[in-house]
């Protein structure tokens, strides 16, 4: 049986309310979550389409959803917004790109990015912000659509649990929205850091920064248990950010191994004030990796 409203608020309504509950529980949304859809009049409305990132259920009129996939290491990267999507937020003041499916702006998944900027309806966001797990970002707006670039425009609306969210017109309504997208995502990169795998890392594999500015005490009761932290500074070189103490301790004792949690370069950036930022310190890090001061 497939329900129909009137209009397509009061499923519109549901879904934000579904979403927005399981987000408070368990922080970032599975492909499970996102598959499991919603209960509206004792029928399950998808969320999402599995092989699609732009989706409107047949019960709704307008679009509910769009997603950008977060590649797995090695994996083909499809589209332009997977690689830039999390630079643009860092980076921008008010809106973020987001790429068409397809080169033919006038199909149908294209179409309805456009019908939801003229209707100005306000549509969830699944950001993919590891392999396989999303950030829901509601309201989400479509606020630009330009066939030739194949590429609409969205920006956020303010986070409050309003069900009839307001459409963010101005410039200042923008930027408060985009600042609290980048206050939540940030919040969640390390907090979460469990989320990441632990890995055995080589104790001499580590650059050795030195240990004469440590803190003695705290070396020698340093938990060699607890993963330390490492972030990705250029591809595939990864920087000690978190455990010196431990490394200093396990250098001494000639322990071989440490458990370690590895970032990728995405989760690191949002604790720099900039992209501009960001490039600085790899600079920084890289002329210390050429001039043998890291060994």
């Amino acid at each position: 049986m497939v329900v129909v409203a009137n209009d397509d608020s009061a499923v519109r309504e549901a879904a934000f309310e579904a979403v927005r509950e399981i987000s408070e529980v368990q922080g970032d949304l599975t492909f499970a979550d996102l598959s499991a859809g919603f209960q509206f009049q004792g029928v399950r409305v998808p969320l999402t389409n599995p092989r699609r990132g732009i989706f409107k259920p047949q019960q709704m009129q307008y679009l509910l959803s769009i997603r950008t996939v977060f590649p797995k290491p090695g994996a083909r990267v499809w589209y332009d917004d997977q690689r830039s999507v999390h630079g643009q937020i860092y980076q921008g003041e008010e809106q973020v790109e987001y790429a068409f499916m397809g080169t033919d702006a006038n199909a149908a998944d294209n179409r309805w990015l456009r019908e939801a900027m003229e209707s100005r309806t306000p549509i969830i966001y699944f950001l993919g912000v590891a392999p396989g797990l999303y950030k829901a970002i509601i309201p989400t707006y479509v606020v630009g659509w330009d066939a030739s670039a194949l590429k609409a425009s969205i920006a956020f609306g303010a986070a409050e649990k309003s069900a009839v969210p307001e459409y963010p017109a101005t410039r200042g309504e923008r930027r408060y929205a985009l600042r609290q997208v980048k206050q939540r995502l940030h919040q969640a990169s390390f907090r979460d850091v469990d989320r990441f795998p632990i890995e055995s890392i080589g104790v001499a594999d580590i650059p050795n920064y030195g240990s004469e500015k440590l803190d003695e005490e705290a070396i020698r009761t340093a938990d060699l248990i607890r993963p330390i932290l490492l972030a990705e500074i250029s591809p595939g070189r990864f920087n000690l950010i978190d455990g010196h103490h431990r490394v200093a301790r396990a250098r001494r004792e000639e322990v071989a191994t440490l458990p370690a949690h590895r970032v990728a370069c995405p989760f690191h950036v949002p604790f720099l004030t900039s992209t501009h930022a960001y490039e600085r310190y790899v600079e920084y890090w890289n002329g210390k990796v050429a001039s043998g001061a890291c060994r």
